[in-house]
């Protein structure tokens, strides 16, 4: 999971990774789901062990990020839109455990 420390932790993780992966997109779009989800849930589910959504956060960035493709790589539009296209419907199957599991 990306439980940094502080913040300078997680600007270098941001910077070795997201700002070089092709999932985070062009600067005025919506991002990486993975980085955004693990911005919104890791402090409240560091420490729960057996939290459905801290293992999703786990497996996503278990050091680092499982989804990480260096933006040099994808040339082709299309292969780029059916990567996000996949994230995305990821990180909202996780969502809905998530949900599930808290009785949201």
């Amino acid at each position: 999971m990306a439980y940094f420390a502080n913040g300078t932790a997680g600007i270098d993780f941001e910077q070795r990774y997201c700002s070089r992966c092709v999932h985070m997109g062009p600067e005025d779009g919506p991002g990486c789901p993975v980085w955004a989800a693990h911005l919104l849930f890791s402090y409240q589910l560091c420490n729960a062990k057996e939290d459905p959504g801290k293992i999703i956060l786990d497996m996503l960035i278990p050091g680092e990020c499982a989804m990480f493709v260096p933006a040099r790589r994808l040339n082709a539009t299309k292969r780029h839109e059916d990567d996000r296209a996949e994230l995305e419907r990821l990180v909202a199957r996780c969502s809905e455990i998530l949900k599930e599991a808290k009785g949201l």
